[in-house]
């Protein structure tokens, strides 16, 4: 429901969107419209005010407004200066919305029509039901994964919550029909006392590719973690589950992502990373370059091959292009170890590379994925080379700052 419901804003008493109460305070005058116009970036007025239980409250600033509002405008008279705050509660979705400042009635019916479509219904948490799939602990709080079907209708309803939600975060947000059998999602909550509704902290969707012949294929298709939960590996831990439910799938081969943006392709460089040095300490692991006695990775992940990428991928139940990322970063991290442990010593003979060697291997390997570049100029391909080479490399570098990985390299 709007805080301004019958046209008058509440002044000065408490607006209940369920535990605890918010107060709002009456800062909208509502001015009569004139003719001209002056046009406000509409991101940079809109704040996400999440109350979570006892009273913690948390503000953001929405990533995108574009699918609300065109060309993230907001057109609005000379003399008005709209702020727009959206209040949810993070246990059940109840919310208030608030413009303030000085506004028309109509921009102010105008602002309230455009952000409707990312305002979340109430729902009640505790009625989602759904499967456990794991437990983990962050900090000193403790969450809970659980996949859901479209067969309990809370859980329903909760998905459809968190679509509107996913509208200020992701740039090409969208609901799915969650009613196909072939769409299924994982919701991440904060654990609450028994009886409590538990906070929400995150969610994604999975579809299923069905191939008869070639097997299953589980598509990511869209995630979330709130911005009061990011960076704590929250992240990580929901896509870690996916990949631990699918290796109990024997009709799934592969984990795809669906036009993964920049940000959620780092957290899938790391995971997949880390997956497959979890997988490397494992006792029935075949997979190369790690040393089972000392837990360490070893110079054999240079003598791997695309044949080998293939094998690995197969197990894993990830893309072959994952596994050779994978496979560049422990490379990247094995030469610079190796190169900080010895110096300026002369490592000619050793089957470790110098960066220098590790380098032209790379960018060998990159001018065989595009082969294009040879039809340029010689400078200009080398210009080429070098760029392609230095967004590889700054991807490769951004895994190499999970401590759980560089501790395979000690």
């Amino acid at each position: 429901m709007d805080a301004n419901v019958d046209g008058k804003r509440p002044r000065e008493e408490e607006v209940a969107i369920g535990p605890p109460k918010v107060r709002f305070r009456p800062e909208t005058e509502i001015i009569a419209p004139t003719a001209a116009s002056t046009i406000l970036q509409s991101t940079g007025r809109i704040t996400l005010r999440f109350i979570c239980p006892g009273g913690d409250i948390y503000e953001t600033t929405p990533t995108y407004s574009h699918q609300l509002f065109e060309n993230e405008e907001l057109h609005v008279t000379p003399t008005s200066s709209p702020t727009i705050i959206v209040t949810i509660n993070a246990t059940n979705m109840a919310h208030q919305v608030e413009v303030l400042g000085t506004v028309t009635a109509a921009e102010e019916e105008e602002i309230l029509s455009c952000i409707d479509p990312a305002i979340p219904q109430e729902v009640d948490v505790l009625s989602v039901g759904g499967t456990t799939l794991g437990e983990f602990q962050s900090g000193s709080e403790e969450f809970e994964i659980r996949r859901v079907t479209h067969k309990n209708q809370g859980a329903c309803e909760l998905l459809s919550a968190c679509e509107k939600l996913a509208m200020w975060f992701i740039e090409t947000a969208d609901s799915v029909d969650f009613k196909d059998d072939k769409w299924e999602a994982l919701f991440v909550f904060k654990k609450a006392p028994a009886g409590q509704q538990p906070d929400l902290v995150g969610y994604t969707t999975l579809y299923t590719f069905l191939n008869p012949v070639l097997g299953a294929k589980l598509r990511i298709c869209q995630a979330l973690i709130l911005p009061k939960y990011q960076k704590r590996g929250i992240g990580r831990e929901l896509i870690s589950a996916v990949y631990r439910e699918c290796k109990v799938r024997p009709n799934v081969v592969e984990v795809t992502v669906e036009d993964p943006a920049p940000g959620f392709q780092r957290l899938r460089d790391v995971t997949d990373t880390e997956w497959y040095l979890k997988h490397s300490a494992a006792e029935e692991s075949n997979l190369n370059g790690y040393d089972k006695h000392s837990k360490q990775v070893t110079e054999d992940i240079f003598s791997v091959d695309s044949s080998y990428c293939a094998r690995a991928a197969h197990g894993l139940k990830i893309t072959k292009a994952q596994v050779e990322l994978v496979v560049d970063v422990l490379q990247y991290l094995l030469v610079t170890t190796h190169q900080n442990k010895i110096g300026d010593k002369d490592i000619s003979g050793s089957s470790i590379p110098d960066l220098k060697r590790w380098r032209l291997g790379q960018k060998r390997k990159l001018l065989k994925k595009y082969p294009e570049l040879k039809n340029l100029e010689k400078s200009e391909m080398q210009e080429e080379l070098e760029t392609l080479y230095q967004k590889h490399l700054e991807r490769i570098t951004h895994v190499c700052h999970s401590g759980y990985i560089r501790s395979f390299f000690d």
